[in-house]
């Protein structure tokens, strides 16, 4: 359990915040990165490979994701509204079509649940409250672009945008707003580009690598902090089942997110923002008519996170791909 000491400065400006909002008539909004773009959720490595011309790809994913939960006792000691959670399960569907020969595009929608959402206190006469802030969350319309084909590998520009349709009305039991960064939707259009590349080192191994900058749009004064995403990726195809004409591939990914804190009103998020590290190995199978199964466990092995944030355990992603 990690879980920082409160400074005298943590209690005095939140509880001035919360008795001015009162005062104005406005709902109190807690502060928290735990939603579908938060640090439970890493962005996994990009390929440069684009899809074949004129060929859909449908792919399926669950994203279980555990949490080191603050107690109860340690959300009613911090007064500075650190928010704790046990579990998360992302849920994404999407949609790929290969434009051209250098050209893919993709449509991702998403559904967001957790269990054990509990916000601490404010001041002392608050008390710990507790909500629920799943729905289905935003559209996600992303595309990468290959500009560059050599012997050292395949080179891509991604880009994408993320279209406001979830669910961001969620409230904490006591009637006041749930952080848009912690539900299922942040209300705002967003904007994702970077970078991929994709080296076929040998017969059997493979290098990914990728680098993204995601940048939030602001929604009723709110903006969740922008983040970077970077990571690479090792794929050895092992040998194949010639009983059931399947491939198996071994894999092993370093990511790491570091994102800005949010602001609210021109302030910036007290328990929000850090870098989060993480080693993902992987095993894939792909059948003989391309249906690909994969299963992905991530394990943090750094967490600099700032104010009083709840930890990520692990995050468990099964996923199922098929073309056509």
């Amino acid at each position: 359990m990690h879980c920082s000491s409160a400074s005298a400065r943590r209690v005095a400006w939140p509880a001035l915040a919360a008795a001015l909002a009162a005062a104005l008539g406005a709902p109190v909004v807690w502060a928290g990165s735990h939603g579908p773009e938060g640090f439970g959720s890493p962005r996994a490595v990009q390929s440069g490979i684009p899809l074949a011309v004129d060929t859909f790809e449908v792919d399926l994913r669950a994203a279980w994701t555990t949490y080191d939960a603050f107690s109860r006792a340690e959300l009613e000691d911090t007064l500075n509204s650190a928010v704790s959670l046990d579990y998360s399960l992302l849920s994404t569907a999407t949609l790929r079509y290969g434009v051209a020969d250098t050209l893919t595009m993709s449509a991702t929608l998403a559904y967001w649940w957790t269990d054990g959402y509990t916000v601490g206190r404010e001041t002392i006469g608050d008390t710990v409250s507790e909500g629920d802030p799943m729905g289905p969350s935003d559209l996600w319309l992303e595309g990468s672009w290959r500009f560059l084909r050599n012997p050292r590998g395949e080179f891509a520009f991604l880009f994408g945008v993320k279209l406001p349709f979830g669910s961001d009305d969620k409230r904490l039991d006591d009637g006041r707003a749930i952080s848009p960064g912690d539900q299922a939707s942040t209300g705002a259009v967003d904007f994702r580009g970077g970078f991929a590349l994709t080296n076929q080192l040998t017969e059997r191994l493979r290098l990914d690598a990728s680098v993204e900058r995601l940048l939030h749009g602001d929604n009723n004064s709110f903006q969740q902090g922008d983040r970077w995403d970077v990571g690479a990726a090792m794929h050895w195809k092992l040998r194949q089942d010639l009983s059931t004409k399947a491939a198996w591939t071994l894999s092993g990914s370093l990511l790491m997110t570091s994102a800005e804190a949010d602001d609210q009103n021109g302030n910036g998020g007290e328990n929000t923002g850090g870098t989060v590290a993480w080693f993902a190995p992987a095993l894939t199978r792909v059948g003989h008519d391309g249906t690909t199964w994969r299963a992905e466990i991530a394990l943090p092995v750094s967490q600099q996170l700032k104010g009083d944030q709840v930890e990520v355990d692990s995050r468990l992603t099964l996923g199922w791909t098929t073309g056509f």
